[in-house]
């Protein structure tokens, strides 16, 4: 009986102890993202790794999530006498979760510079794609993305579009 007890004692504090996967994918978080990605204009292109971080706000409507995300990616890939630089989005999220899983789509804005001949000139485009994110533990969660932003007339120049696969690692709070 004794042993019986403290087995019961160590499973309970087990229990009280193991974080419990969240109900929800409501609430902020800031995370990370890296990739490769494909930037093309002008007829010349060029691929190569990006990186950046980002911050957003989901709300969990009952399996329906809505959201909103800005993100920022630095940028070094040159493509014929240009590169391109950093870029900024602010993006919608629509998705639905399946539990831990959420399947969802992307669109917004984003306003992104290219270098050329010592001057970077910047003008604002248009960004949309799809993702998946798995929450790994109460406050982690993974995400891949596949993005594509366009640039019509850059600079009143010729159009840039930038396609490009992310990972992401989210902290939520």
């Amino acid at each position: 009986m004794k042993h019986l007890n403290k087995a019961a004692i160590l499973a309970s504090v087990v229990a009280v102890a193991t974080p419990a996967m969240a109900d929800d994918w409501t609430g902020f978080y800031i995370g990370a993202h890296g990739g490769y990605g494909e930037v093309s204009g002008g007829g010349a292109d060029n691929s190569d790794f990006l990186g950046g971080v980002q911050a957003g706000y989901n709300y969990d409507f009952g399996g329906w999530v809505l959201g909103a995300e800005v993100d920022y990616s630095f940028d070094n890939r040159s493509f014929g006498a240009s590169t391109m630089d950093d870029t900024w989005s602010l993006k919608g999220k629509v998705g639905y979760a399946f539990n831990d899983t959420m399947v969802y789509g992307t669109v917004g804005g984003v306003r992104g510079g290219i270098a050329s001949g010592g001057t970077t000139t910047y003008d604002n485009g248009y960004i949309y794609g799809v993702g998946v994110e798995q929450r790994l533990a109460s406050n982690w969660s993974v995400a891949g993305e596949i993005l594509q932003t366009r640039f019509d007339s850059f600079g009143g120049g010729a159009d840039v579009k930038d396609t490009k696969a992310v990972l992401k690692v989210n902290y939520r709070f």
